[in-house]
């Protein structure tokens, strides 16, 4: 068997030996980063990070360099560390409770704020920040900044979202005829965005936007051939705009988007069904993401282009099981991954998020073997919950499966059937990832728990 580097591990998809990633090292960052810019450059990277030739390229460079070599999965997880890091650092500068320190001009906190918000993940160089700025943040704003999303686009219904787009955060509106610019050109909802030529002898030209298979919410707000057709669908989508301004204004339809028992104090007749009783008596709902087609200007593209190949937003929402929505945050920009969604609406809408209540602090009982007392106190241990997917945190209220495993039912019904279960209760399993980061071992201990009561009523 070949053997890649000095370092061990094994990689799964080329059944070698792989080098053990050495981040450690400034240097081998400042490396990494200035390869990438070369590569940006050289226009590998047509949208939010390299295309294939970029990553090629990065890969034999960076082992020129250095000696390291990396996979393509090592090098891209440095860079959406490296990414997480620039969206902290730039978050630094907006946060109100931080001063600013006057020799090296850069924010200041107290020890607790930087000990809450450094937890986790790259605590290490979130934590450096405290004392210099990052030394390659200038290939840094190369890297990113055309991606960064500040989330100030982001709000929930019947709150003002004051802090306005990701562009244009200072934007103001001002009265009835407001000015808006989309792609380097102003409008107002009453006037075109380009006057009308006649043409001698000819019909005005009309391109359709399913000519060829292009997709209309791809084309560029300001690509000059699509004549009419593009003024056509800004006026659509005005004219949208205005009558959802109008249905929002005129009625207070958002006093139903909420929970109708704010307690969460009885169990959904559903989950008294035998094939869910008792194992998740203490759901109260679910939580996904979904992207929705969006056409934007063509500076906001890279932030709206995600994994479906079109521009779209990312919609977070919360919904009981009487598929009711219980809570929705929209605007966000469709490159954003679910989790920082998530994380984003927990913080900054915590006054207006539904939390699941909370249990009580049992964990020696996770201790016991009697999958029917566990499937009995299991609620007063981690409290009411939320089922999510596994793009989402195991977090305490919020259940996730495991990561990796299939669990949608078409998934089921093209495979075999599951017929083991490793974890134990009390036991953690050594072919599960332990609890790490944002994660709680009190409800990876409980998700053990019921899949293991599940395995052995099958049994």
């Amino acid at each position: 068997m070949e053997k890649k580097g000095s370092g061990k591990g094994k990689c799964k998809e080329t059944e070698k030996f792989v080098c053990q990633v050495d981040w450690e090292n400034p240097e081998m960052t400042t490396i990494f980063c200035d390869i990438v810019v070369e590569e940006i450059k050289a226009g590998n990277r047509p949208l939010g990070t390299l295309n294939a030739r970029g990553y090629n390229n990065l890969q034999e460079k960076f082992l020129a360099q250095t000696g390291k070599d990396y996979t393509r999965k090592q090098l891209k997880n440095r860079w959406d560390n490296l990414k997480a890091l620039y969206g902290f650092w730039k978050s630094l500068w907006t946060d109100t409770g931080l001063g600013r320190d006057p020799n090296l001009g850069i924010p200041t906190g107290s020890d607790e704020w930087w000990d809450t918000n450094t937890k986790g993940h790259l605590k290490r160089e979130k934590a450096a920040f405290r004392h210099a700025p990052p030394p390659c943040l200038r290939q840094w704003e190369i890297m990113f900044e055309k991606s960064h999303v500040s989330g100030l686009s982001a709000c929930i219904p019947g709150e003002n979202n004051e802090g306005g787009g990701d562009s244009n955060p200072d934007e103001e509106e001002d009265g009835d005829d407001t000015v808006q610019e989309i792609g380097g050109e102003q409008f107002t909802p009453t006037s075109s965005t380009r006057p009308q030529q006649k043409r001698k002898g000819k019909s005005p030209k009309k391109m359709s936007p399913r000519k060829k298979g292009k997709n209309p919410m791809m084309s560029s707000a300001s690509d000059e051939s699509s004549g009419d057709e593009y003024d056509k669908l800004l006026e659509i989508a005005l004219q949208q705009q205005q009558m959802m301004t109008r249905v929002v204004n005129a009625a207070n339809m958002f006093d139903i988007i909420k929970p109708s028992d704010p307690s969460f104090s009885t169990v959904h007749p559903k989950l008294e069904e035998a094939r869910f009783s008792p194992h998740f008596n203490g759901a109260i709902g679910a939580i996904d993401g979904t992207h929705i087609p969006v056409v934007v200007p063509s500076s906001e593209q890279i932030t709206h282009f995600g994994r479906y190949r079109c521009t779209t937003q990312n919609v977070m929402a919360v919904c009981d099981f009487d598929m009711r929505f219980t809570f929705v945050v929209a605007g966000w920009p469709g490159s954003v991954h679910d989790t920082r969604v998530f994380k984003e609406a927990l913080k900054k809408y915590a006054h207006k998020f539904p939390f699941p209540p909370e249990g009580t602090n049992l964990a020696q009982l996770f201790q016991l073997h009697e999958t029917y007392i566990i499937a009995n106190i299991f609620e007063i241990c981690v409290g009411k919950y939320y089922l999510v997917d596994s793009g989402y945190p195991n977090q305490k209220g919020f259940l996730s499966p495991y990561k990796g495993e299939k669990y949608h039912l078409p998934e089921f019904h093209q495979g075999p059937q599951p017929r083991d279960f490793v974890p134990t209760i009390g036991e953690p399993s050594s072919s599960q990832p332990q609890a790490h980061g944002h994660e709680d071992r009190d409800m990876n201990a409980f998700r053990d728990s019921i899949a293991d009561a599940l395995m052995a009523s099958r049994e």
